[in-house]
């Protein structure tokens, strides 16, 4: 599955079941620093955490 398609899905659970622990855990599980949501235009901005070696 496309990575844009797992966060749309993502996106559209948690403003569905307002489960913000399980939203929580999910970016912690890609690796996600960072996010923008668009509200208006349902756009998503993400930053992703870099690896460390």
């Amino acid at each position: 599955m496309d990575q844009v398609v797992v966060f749309q899905k993502m996106f559209e659970q948690v403003r569905k079941e307002q489960n913000f622990s399980w939203f929580y855990s999910e970016l912690k599980h890609h690796r996600i620093a960072h996010y923008i949501y668009y509200l208006a235009t349902d756009n998503i901005r993400i930053m992703v955490m870099t690896p460390t070696y």
